[in-house]
């Protein structure tokens, strides 16, 4: 096949040989990019006046796909190229080039399909997945069908009632057919996850328009939506930053944040919930009935060189969600952050975009460094929100620390209600030593008030043998109203090596 041959190309040198330049340019944004180019991209290049101006726009069109601008190659640029030959050779129809085809304008977006099953007057391509769809990205099903006609409600066929009903999709030229060659062309006649009855692809009609929709989005299209979208939270990052640093009135939302670290298969992980009660926010209607407030926000993370690993920059609704019963409603933001060991400062500014109040949560935090075969553990959660879910049930996103079936989702320390049993849970990680053998661990508690020690716990010995998640619970209706903090300790027997964690919590009045 074509694909494992060495082929150089250069721009323009597919279609554009013995052009002049006007035509040169025309085929190559009407021929050669048509099916990739964004809409604005094809605004601004019908704009320009010089063919100084096309050819550097050109260049940057190309520089603008490149996976690796480190390197002299630009691998988009070389694999669309590939495409186009190959579709010319695979997929022309009577007496249109393969690029105008169906097929040829899904090979050209998409590439090859992972898998082609071909039968007499049928074809079913599968792609495992469309990472730039945004109704649908998992595995889809896509049904060519010789000399079928459902697509023209679709827009790739080249009538003019076709055209007008789906403008949005069509961008190539017009292609009038003979009635000969229509019934000899191979039209794009369904697309779904998956084969209905009879071995076709059965989808509803709103369906089939979404699955391709997504499927005939130009690169050019996703690449214009993402390059705004980071101008959005660029700008969005700088008015928050200014507003904290520059504002004596910022802190009028009160955010309440608690976070958890955890360290799994060799990477650290802080998971973190963001809470504001519901009144302090302007909140609306939107789809389904549901209550939101828009809000932007600003979660980073930075290291002792004050550089911003990691950030969040969102424009989002945070949906109104009871606590329990008997409380108020709250707006709850999670996410979580990957990072390597390290001393780091976390920060989250959060502004209502209608009533512009800002609110500001900050702390510092350290994830040590942990070996293979070394000890060690997640830090604690104290809390009351225990949820009991079946397996079927479970989904990680919503309770990302699991015990049997308790569900512990990550909340805000609130005071404790002595009413009620508090639960701590944590992770112990490497029970295993290098000969494989479990370790022997014991437990040592000590809780804290006012900086003494309130209650010395029995230790506790556990056969690291069971499982790495341990939940406890603990009686605290005989503890007096006030501040603590909670000291484990967690020592390996034979080797004494050990590892401590400590959480604090507050008692309130009955």
């Amino acid at each position: 096949m074509i694909r494992n041959c060495l082929v150089s190309l250069l721009v323009g040198v597919f279609f554009s040989a013995g052009l002049s330049a006007a035509d040169r340019y025309e085929q190559w944004l009407d021929e050669e990019v048509v099916w990739i180019v964004g809409k604005e991209e094809k605004k601004r290049f019908e704009q320009l006046k010089t063919d100084e101006e096309r050819d550097a726009f050109i260049v940057q069109f190309w520089k603008d796909r490149d996976p690796t601008p480190e390197t002299p190659k630009n691998e988009y640029m070389e694999e669309h190229y590939v495409r186009l030959k190959e579709v010319n050779e695979l997929f022309h129809e009577s007496n249109l080039p393969g690029w105008k085809t169906d097929r040829g304008r899904i090979y050209i977006i998409h590439g090859p399909p992972n898998s082609r099953n071909s039968q007499a007057e049928t074809e079913i391509w599968t792609y495992n997945s469309n990472p730039n769809a945004r109704y649908y990205q998992g595995s889809l099903m896509l049904q060519f069908q010789r000399g079928g006609s459902t697509f023209q409600q679709r827009g790739l066929n080249e009538s003019a009632q076709g055209q007008s009903r789906m403008q949005q999709y069509q961008m190539g030229p017009r292609n009038p057919q003979s009635l000969f060659a229509q019934h000899d062309r191979w039209r794009l006649v369904a697309a779904g996850p998956g084969l209905g009855m009879g071995g076709t692809i059965r989808t509803s009609a709103g369906e089939t328009d979404s699955y391709i929709g997504d499927l005939l989005r130009s690169p050019g299209d996703v690449l214009e939506e993402k390059k705004a979208d980071e101008a959005r939270r660029q700008e969005t990052w700088r008015n928050l930053d200014a507003a904290v640093n520059t504002s004596v009135a910022f802190g009028k939302l009160d955010l309440d944040i608690v976070p958890l670290s955890l360290y799994r298969e060799g990477n650290h992980f802080l998971f973190f919930d963001l809470e504001i009660p519901s009144t302090q926010l302007q909140y609306e209607k939107v789809d389904g009935g549901d209550r939101a407030a828009k809000v932007d926000l600003l979660c980073e993370v930075k290291d002792q060189a004050d550089d911003y690993i990691v950030d969040k920059i969102d424009e989002t609704f945070l949906f109104l969600q009871p606590r329990n019963m008997d409380e108020q409603p709250v707006l709850r933001y999670s996410d979580r952050f990957r990072l390597p060991a390290g001393r780091y400062h976390f920060r989250c500014v959060l502004q209502d975009v209608e009533t512009k109040r800002m609110g500001l949560e900050e702390f510092d935090f350290e994830e040590k460094p942990a070996k293979d075969k070394q000890l060690a553990m997640s830090s604690l959660l104290l809390t009351q929100d225990v949820h009991q879910v079946n397996e079927p049930e479970f989904i990680p996103e919503l309770y990302p620390l699991a015990f049997g079936e308790l569900r512990f989702p990550i909340r805000p320390t609130r005071p404790i209600d002595p009413n009620l049993p508090l639960y701590l849970y944590f992770e112990v990680y490497n029970l295993l030593k290098t000969d494989g053998v479990a370790r022997q661990l014991v437990f040592n508690y000590k809780l804290y008030n006012d900086e003494q020690i309130f209650l010395k716990l029995p230790m506790q010995a556990y056969d690291a043998s069971l499982g790495d998640s341990l939940a406890l619970m603990f009686d605290v209706s005989k503890l007096p109203v006030g501040e603590y903090s909670f000291l484990l300790k967690i020592i390996d027997t034979e080797t004494k090596e050990y590892t401590m964690r400590l959480a604090s919590f507050q008692i309130a009045s009955p």
